[in-house]
C-alpha cells in the first residue's frame, strides 16, 4: 500500500519541515496520517515538473491536500481554523510557513519578521514612518511572512501580491490574524470592551 505521506525523496530542511508536519498529524490524530491517494510532499522542482504553469518560487516544499489530513490544515474551506493554527505553529517553530495556493496545494516559505526584513534593509518603505502593532492586544512583536523570489531578489509579502490585507502572526495572542495593518495610534484610539 502506498504512503501519501512518504518523505524519503526529501532531504534537508525539507525532509525536516515534512517529518515534523508527519509528526504532528501523529500526534493530533493518534493514527498514521492518510492523503485521500495523493502525494503529500514534493520538492519545487518536482511540482513545477507536474505542473509548467505554476509558480512556486521561494517555496521550500510543496504539501498537496487534494482530500486527507492536510487538506483541514491547509484549505480554508475546511473551516478548521484551529488545525490552520496548530499546523502554522508547527512550521513557525521551524522558521517558516504555509500559503494556500489553491484548494488543492499549498506552499511552505521561509518566515521573515518585520524587524529581520529592517535590519535587512529590504523590508517595504511602508514599515518607515509607522509602528505596526497587533490589531486585537496592541503588542509590538507582530510578524508577517515575507519571502525573496530567488531570479529577482524582490522582497514580498501577501500586500505585495494582492494589496492586502496582510496575513499577521502575533507570538502575544498566538493567533494569524488576516487584516489590515494597524499602528499603535490607531491601537490606542480604538473603544475598549
Amino acid at each position: 500500500m502506498k504512503n501519501d505521506f512518504d518523505t524519503s525523496h526529501l532531504t534537508g530542511t525539507a525532509k525536516k519541515i515534512a517529518d515534523a508536519i508527519v509528526d504532528h498529524i501523529r500526534k493530533e490524530e493518534g493514527r498514521e496520517p492518510t492523503g485521500g491517494g495523493c502525494s503529500a510532499f514534493y520538492t519545487p522542482e518536482e511540482w513545477r515538473e507536474r505542473h509548467a504553469d505554476v509558480s512556486c518560487t521561494g517555496a521550500l516544499l510543496i504539501l498537496v491536500h487534494d482530500g486527507g489530513d492536510l487538506a483541514l490544515r491547509c484549505n480554508f474551506s475546511y473551516e478548521q481554523y484551529d488545525a490552520m493554527e496548530q499546523l502554522a505553529a508547527v512550521l513557525k517553530a521551524h522558521g517558516y510557513w504555509v500559503e494556500q495556493a489553491t484548494g488543492w496545494w499549498s506552499a511552505v516559505y521561509p518566515l521573515r519578521t518585520w524587524a529581520d526584513a529592517v535590519n535587512a534593509d529590504i523590508a517595504a518603505s511602508v514599515l518607515a514612518d509607522e509602528e505596526y502593532v497587533c490589531p486585537h492586544c496592541g503588542s509590538d512583536e507582530i510578524e508577517i511572512p515575507m519571502w525573496v523570489k530567488q531570479k529577482t531578489g524582490t522582497v514580498m509579502d501577501d500586500y505585495d501580491c494582492d494589496g492586502g490585507p496582510y496575513h499577521i502572526w502575533c507570538p502575544k495572542c498566538t493567533e494569524l490574524y488576516e487584516e489590515d495593518l494597524t499602528t499603535r495610534a490607531e491601537f490606542a484610539a480604538k473603544p475598549k470592551g
